[in-house]
């Protein structure tokens, strides 16, 4: 694989390796099923005879030991979530109802037909059906916790290669039971997984950009690209991460650090699976990005009114929380926009007050405040908050709010003050901020 994309493996990390297999793995189902079911005979017959490649070709390759290591290190660290997991909200609204239309029959045209949130296929689905057991669904915890040690794995070795980077990966790791709060590791539930893709490209995207070794940036670009597929291929919406690549690839072309010739053999693969991932949900939907209208051709399985239709009713639930404010706190977008922007400048005022404190602090002290902290989330921040529709309150939302603000709030005096951050000033603002603005438009972008 990584002869066909033109990529050494001397870079390759653990973390990374899972990525290109889930990206491999679940490449191979989707396209499989353009002909046949999941569920047969051929599927199995089809598996075992690459297995039986694999197992004879195995002393043709060079296993990296440490690589085995962490990942055999964090899957027994991470074993008791696959006992203990439970399916998510979106598991029997349409999750497993897909994967057992894929199991029993090859693609369906016009699936979104039966209902409209079928038009959402995510790769996760396709990933998660070859691992059901006759009707058991014990195995599908697996998908979510194979991204779950990605995740840390990318993290832990990211930090050792720059202690400059474990300092934010600390704080990240940390700060997990707050964020779990919101985002529960559930299998039948793609958020979580689209959350790590999403964040690790962001993460990769700054990476790229700090780095000025030529083939460690044409290593990490094509990691980049992979994460972008999965990106996309899990939601819909993920298509915009693509933009944020654009500036990338532009950037380093421009400071002569890609050349063009080897960006398009470093794309040509994965630009194969994307089209096959397009052609999939046009065959489903009508749509080559459903919801999105505009990418609609009106066929007799599909149509752009009805793709319009669905976009409206997902976007509306994703706004209720905005609604529910509304109805007390009565808002217009400019209004939205422009607290926004009088929010950024409270955040550099305190930012640069506290960076104005130099306490002789060691690291002893710092290390027992943070377990402090870390504590206190568990205590208060360990139960999972119901925000289904019908319990959502102005109380609650504000109360949630609040707890977000008052935690941002610790963490970030801690990292000023323990490692003395500089103030912020124009003389800071470079293109590596660039990731971290894109991220932070494009949340804003989703919200309205």
């Amino acid at each position: 694989f990584y002869k066909l994309v033109n990529v050494t493996n001397n870079y390759i990390t653990a973390s990374e390796s899972i990525i290109f297999g889930l990206f491999l793995w679940g490449s191979f189902v989707f396209i499989f099923n353009f002909f046949y079911k999941i569920n047969s005979i051929f599927f199995i017959f089809l598996i075992t005879i690459i297995f039986l490649f694999i197992f004879l070709q195995f002393k043709n390759y060079q296993l990296n030991k440490y690589h085995l290591k962490n990942i055999l290190i964090f899957s027994l660290i991470s074993f008791p979530l696959v006992l203990t997991m439970d399916p998510g909200y979106d598991a029997g609204l349409y999750h497993v109802t897909h994967q057992k239309i894929i199991r029993e029959e090859k693609i369906v045209f016009g699936i979104a037909n039966l209902h409209n949130v079928l038009g959402f296929a995510s790769l996760y689905e396709y990933l998660s059906a070859p691992l059901w057991v006759g009707n058991n669904l014990d195995n599908l915890a697996n998908v979510q916790v194979i991204f779950y040690i990605s995740f840390f794995l990318f993290l832990y070795e990211t930090a050792k290669k720059d202690i400059k980077y474990s300092i934010y990966i600390l704080f990240l790791i940390i700060s997990i039971p707050f964020w779990l709060r919101y985002a529960p590791i559930k299998w039948g539930l793609v958020d979580f997984p689209f959350g790590i893709v999403l964040f690790l490209s962001i993460l990769t995207s700054t990476l790229i950009i700090s780095s000025r070794e030529k083939k460690k940036t044409e290593h990490l670009l094509f990691v980049l690209i992979i994460l972008n597929c999965l990106t996309f291929f899990l939601k819909p919406g993920g298509f915009a991460i693509g933009l944020l690549t654009f500036l990338i690839v532009f950037y380093l072309i421009n400071k002569n650090l890609l050349n063009f010739k080897f960006f398009i053999k470093l794309v040509a693969f994965p630009f194969v699976i994307t089209s096959f991932w397009i052609l999939r949900g046009f065959i489903n939907t009508s749509c080559l990005l459903y919801p999105f209208s505009i990418s609609c051709i009106n066929t007799k399985w599909g149509n752009a009114l009805d793709a319009n239709f669905n976009w409206i009713v997902t976007k509306e639930w994703g706004q209720i929380i905005f609604q529910i404010i509304n109805e007390n706190i009565n808002f217009s977008n400019t209004f939205l926009i422009f607290f926004l922007f009088v929010f950024l400048l409270l955040f550099i005022l305190f930012h640069n007050l506290i960076s104005k404190k130099k306490p002789d602090l060691n690291l002893t002290v710092f290390y027992t405040t943070l377990i402090i902290v870390f504590v206190s989330e568990l205590i208060f921040f360990n139960k999972i908050t119901d925000f289904s529709r019908s319990s959502l309150t102005y109380e609650k939302i504000l109360y949630e709010l609040f707890n977000f603000l008052i935690l941002f709030l610790i963490y970030y005096s801690l990292l000023i003050i323990f490692f003395g951050l500089k103030k912020i000033n124009s003389n800071i603002i470079n293109v590596q901020i660039i990731p971290l603005c894109f991220s932070i438009l494009l949340f804003l972008s989703w919200m309205l």
